[in-house]
């Protein structure tokens, strides 16, 4: 205790020792030192330890003078150890009815707060789109040829998050209850309040997930960092009670919490988690673009749906032929290698005449012009028609390869739409499998004891 002094664990332990052993005096200055160092946490750390003990009487005093210092608007996020235990049918029955009790009275407190559902709305939104995954495409043309791609990959990833979160509902309620015993059970809540929430270890413990999140987004940083800027409550060392529920129903690692409390959490808050996710979903949906654009080279088009292919691709044709068209145009001789025919001709005859009237030396400078000149005018006569000749080659092939090109692309979409369909549906797994969770059953459940914990929240 005098060796690390400030660590609120060692005068719990000497405290501990010295109840074991009977040494009432230094159990209790031992107590009332933890206290002082971390009333919150000396607390729980007794109402467990009475607890493991079978001591009801003094667990029920624990809890209560841990549960009377706290906020319902400014929680310490361990507080998920009192839920966990609670969850988990640990405690005894009075403290489980006086936990409940407080349970209500928290809820009632925030449930009337001004904005309340809308800050419930915007906090699950937050926690739901965090689970959002990369989209893995197995399209070739789409990504390649559409300017729409990005979107389309957008809203993909929000459909694909039904099925997620489909399989992220299912696998929790799957897990079975733990078949370990009290003592075992408590053992593990109270390593975890000793090894799991020093706040000192908070800066680490962000700094790994974040490393996790790049991973996962493929070295994306903007992406992860955007995920961990919603993901940031979980990392605060105070929030309120329904931030607490949120964070440990959707981050269990992040927050601490068992899977029996996420149980718990989920059932108490499926309302506001249907609200939210039908907000998600509509959301997601208003960001389906009317049109997908389509970019083959110089053709630019778009399509609703990838079934007018016959429609583009007589449009295509048409523009390539103009193209075509426009290059031919182009592509004809000058003017003065038009000449050069009958301006040679001429000059060659009057060579000849001059050659036969004694000019001899200009007559044949003039008659070998009047040939370069005419063979001028066919040299070029020759290139223009093999240039046009390519001209139209290239273009038979372009035209060509544009249409297959169009052709997969089109296939291509009204596949992605029929996959966007297939998994946009399963929205209404979700919410139909939420609706279906009975909070007052599963609350009952829990132990052997009935619990009035609110169901209509």
């Amino acid at each position: 205790m005098v060796k690390t002094h400030g660590y609120w664990l060692a005068p719990c332990l000497v405290a501990l020792a010295a109840w074991i052993n009977d040494k009432k005096d230094i159990a209790e200055r031992a107590v009332r030192e933890g206290i002082r160092r971390n009333d919150e946490k000396t607390s729980l750390f007794f109402a467990l330890v009475c607890r493991r003990a079978d001591r009801a009487g003094s667990c029920l005093q624990w809890t209560k003078r841990y549960l009377d210092n706290q906020d319902e608007e400014d929680l310490d996020r361990k507080t998920v150890i009192i839920l966990d235990a609670y969850a988990s049918g640990l405690m005894g029955a009075d403290t489980e009815g006086l936990i409940s009790k407080t349970i209500n009275e928290w809820m009632d407190n925030l449930i009337n707060k001004p904005g309340f559902v809308e800050q419930q709305t915007d906090q699950w939104s937050k926690a739901i789109v965090s689970k959002r995954k990369v989209y893995q495409s197995g399209y070739t043309y789409l990504p390649k040829y559409s300017p729409t791609w990005q979107q389309l990959v957008d809203v993909m990833e929000g459909a694909e998050l039904h099925g997620t979160m489909l399989d992220y509902f299912i696998n929790i309620y799957q897990q079975q209850t733990s078949t370990a015993t009290l003592r075992e059970q408590l053992d593990g809540i109270l390593d975890s309040l000793v090894t799991d929430f020093d706040d000192e270890e908070l800066p680490l413990r962000r700094k790994r997930r974040y490393e996790q999140l790049v991973k996962e987004f493929e070295g994306d940083e903007k992406r992860a960092k955007t995920v961990m800027d919603a993901e940031q409550q979980v990392y605060d060392t105070h929030k309120d009670f329904t931030q607490l529920l949120t964070d440990a129903a959707m981050d269990p690692e992040g927050s601490g919490a068992s899977c029996s409390t996420q149980k718990f959490a989920i059932a108490l808050t499926k309302d506001w988690i249907v609200s939210a996710y039908n907000d998600v979903t509509a959301k997601n949906r208003m960001k389906i673009p009317q049109y997908i654009d389509i970019a083959i080279g110089t053709f630019n088009d778009r399509t609703e749906d990838g079934r007018n292919e016959q429609e583009l691709e007589g449009k295509m044709i048409n523009q390539l032929t103009q193209e075509r068209d426009a290059k031919l145009s182009k592509c004809v001789m000058s003017g003065f290698d038009q000449f050069c025919l009958y301006g040679g001709g001429v000059i060659g005859v009057v060579g000849l005449l001059m050659m036969f009237t004694g000019h001899l030396f200009l007559g044949i400078i003039a008659a070998v012009a009047g040939v370069f000149f005419v063979v001028k005018h066919f040299g070029s006569k020759k290139s223009i028609e093999s240039d046009r000749q390519r001209i139209a080659q290239d273009y038979e092939n372009l035209t060509k390869s544009s249409i297959e090109i169009l052709r997969a692309l089109m296939a291509e979409i009204v596949d992605f739409i029929a996959e966007f369909n297939q998994k946009d549906a399963r929205a209404a797994e979700v919410v139909d499998f939420l609706e279906q969770i009975s909070p007052e059953q599963y609350v009952r459940k829990l132990s052997g004891t009935r619990r009035h914990v609110r169901t209509n929240v």
